[in-house]
C-alpha cells in the first residue's frame, strides 16, 4: 500500500490473494512540520474471488468392470478440492448424460463414479468417460 500526500488515499499498490491472508493490517503515522505525529492502523478484510480452479484427483480407478457387475459399482472414486472459499469454492460435477455412469456425491468433496445399470459388453465394449467438475 502506498498514501497519497495530498489526498490521504491509501491506495494498493500489490496484488491481494485471499488464500494467502483473509485480512490485512496497515499501520499509518503522519507527522506535522512541527515534528508532531500520530499514527492509527487500518484493518482490511479481503473479500475473496473466483480465481482458482477446482482440484480433481483420481483416488483410486478400476480398469475393468465385469459386464455383470450390477448396478452402483463403483468404477473410481475422485477427490475434489477448490481453494476459493464459501460460494467460491463449492463444486459440482458431472458427466456425460448419454452413457450409463453417473457421479454420486460423497461427503467433504469425494466423489465416486458408479454404473447407472448393469453393462453389456455386446452393446458396448469400452466407454470414454470424462468428469468435468
Amino acid at each position: 500500500f502506498k498514501i497519497d500526500r495530498k489526498t490521504g488515499a491509501v491506495i494498493l499498490t500489490g496484488e491481494i490473494d485471499y488464500e494467502k491472508a483473509k485480512v490485512l493490517q496497515v499501520d499509518i503515522e503522519a507527522t506535522d512540520n512541527g515534528g508532531l505525529s500520530d499514527s492509527s492502523k487500518i484493518i482490511i478484510d479481503i473479500i475473496d474471488i473466483n480465481d482458482n480452479r477446482p482440484q480433481v484427483k483420481i483416488l483410486s480407478k478400476s480398469e475393468y468392470i465385469l459386464e455383470n457387475a450390477p448396478e452402483s459399482t463403483v468404477v473410481a472414486m475422485l477427490s475434489v478440492n477448490d481453494p476459493d472459499s464459501e460460494k467460491n469454492g463449492e463444486v459440482r460435477c458431472r458427466i456425460n448424460d448419454e452413457i450409463p455412469f453417473k457421479i454420486e456425491n460423497a461427503i467433504g468433496g469425494f466423489y465416486s463414479l458408479v454404473t447407472e445399470v448393469a453393462l453389456d459388453r455386446e452393446v458396448d465394449a469400452q466407454y470414454n468417460i470424462t468428469v468435468s467438475c
